[in-house]
């Protein structure tokens, strides 16, 4: 059975001086292909770019977790690269999940409240010293932007400082690795969505006209976009009656009616 996890490996033509790019992609559940996928790596530095996982269970960890021994077990050295939040949840919740691993640079969803714009951010947390903080500005209006997350929650797996990637000569190595990682993101974020569209749906806010046009007694559209009934007229203006209770009204008039006929031509 195929699994649902992309593996695309990259080797250089000479590991010893350069890294071993790992892209993934998809969903890491019990049917990866990633050990058989990187069975002949040995004692190689190599760079997981996860930017495109987008989903992980409970059988995806363990088999992560295990593969992650295995590298380390053969000599390689792992730097993960662009974590989606689905890797940055599992970093946080599992203590041995990158194992002796160094994290590069995460994604993180940010969203702009004044107009209603989401994105995500790649974060290259050497560069940030707290990212945490970080209030990045709104492409459509300028603003500044919040982590669409518990930010203490989100990046607790720096407190200890240990995950994340320092080392110069492996940053120069990982970096000549990774082919524009920021440009993926963006595809994948929205497809090449420009930043003016659209990431939430918008409910739209009615006019003055769409207001007036509403009839008395039904409903009535506020300027929240939703749908409210109208309350009733209070004032001495004419009262609305009920069609059920015009129709009993009538239909108890020609029954008066036909009675007092019968009794005048039985008189």
């Amino acid at each position: 059975m195929r699994g649902k996890l992309g593996v695309e490996l990259r080797t250089p033509e000479d590991a010893a001086d350069a890294a071993v790019l790992v892209r993934l992609s998809g969903v890491l559940d019990e049917d990866n292909q990633l050990a058989e996928a990187t069975s002949k790596l040995y004692e190689a530095l190599v760079v997981v770019d996860c930017a495109g996982v987008r989903r992980i269970n409970s059988c995806g960890v363990r088999d992560w977790v295990d593969w992650v021994g295995e590298m380390e077990s053969r000599g390689n050295r792992l730097v993960l690269v662009a974590c989606s939040s689905h890797i940055v949840d599992q970093v946080n919740m599992v203590h041995n999940f990158c194992g002796q691993g160094k994290i590069r640079s995460v994604q993180a969803p940010y969203y702009c409240r004044p107009c209603d714009h989401e994105a995500t951010v790649l974060i290259a947390l050497a560069e940030v010293p707290a990212p945490a903080d970080m209030r990045p500005t709104c492409a459509r209006c300028g603003g500044a932007m919040a982590l669409d997350h518990i930010p203490e929650q989100y990046f607790a797996f720096l407190q200890d400082g240990r995950s994340v990637l320092t080392d110069a000569a492996t940053e120069r190595l990982v970096a000549a690795a990774v082919p524009e990682t920021a440009e993926r993101i963006r595809a994948l974020d929205g497809g090449g969505r420009s930043p003016s569209e659209p990431t939430r749906p918008v409910t739209p806010t009615p006019t003055s006209d769409d207001v007036e046009a509403a009839p008395e007694g039904v409903t009535r559209a506020v300027a929240s976009g939703e749908m409210q009934p109208s309350a009733p007229d209070s004032g001495g203006g004419g009262q609305v009656v009920s069609p059920v209770l015009t129709v009993v009204l009538v239909a108890a008039m020609v029954v008066v009616i036909s009675l007092m006929l019968f009794l005048v031509f039985e008189a």
